[in-house]
């Protein structure tokens, strides 16, 4: 009997990420969580205004979260 293990690992993971574009805008982003592993196949789907864009900025530290942390391996910035 041969037995394989697969190891994945969470390469992206976000906590509780909340953002707004203003002090007085409203929230684009309210405590949002997820996490990503290698070999996942993932889809980003959303009306019009729903956050998408958002995320990856936040993801690629283009925007910074009013609150929540995003990690890259396990990194935080």
């Amino acid at each position: 009997m041969c037995s394989v293990l697969f190891h994945y690992y969470t390469i992206l993971e976000i906590k509780n990420i909340t953002f707004s574009y203003g002090r007085h805008s409203p929230l684009v982003l309210d405590n949002f969580s997820a996490n990503f592993r290698d070999g996942g196949i993932y889809g980003l789907l959303g009306r019009n205004g729903a956050g998408k864009s958002t995320l990856l900025y936040l993801t690629a530290d283009l925007l910074t979260p009013k609150s929540g942390q995003v990690y890259h391996n396990g990194t935080s910035k």
